[in-house]
């Protein structure tokens, strides 16, 4: 960024949550299909009350 000064940011982190759906989107418009989806790391099943998800795409197959 033009005029962007590290010191007067501090350890701010700019970003934007993406729910699942809205990655799969994305995934797709890459050339990507969604593989497995877990609700941890651990592997444990997710579902609509995880508070969050691990997504492993893999490219489109014909």
């Amino acid at each position: 960024m033009k005029g962007y000064d590290a010191a007067s940011y501090g350890d701010t982190v700019l970003a934007r949550y993406a729910y699942p759906p809205e990655l799969d989107l994305m995934a797709r418009l890459a050339g990507l299909q969604l593989k497995e989806r877990w609700g941890d790391w651990d592997r444990s099943p997710f579902s609509v009350v995880s508070e969050k998800h691990v997504s492993v795409y893999r490219p489109i197959t014909q």
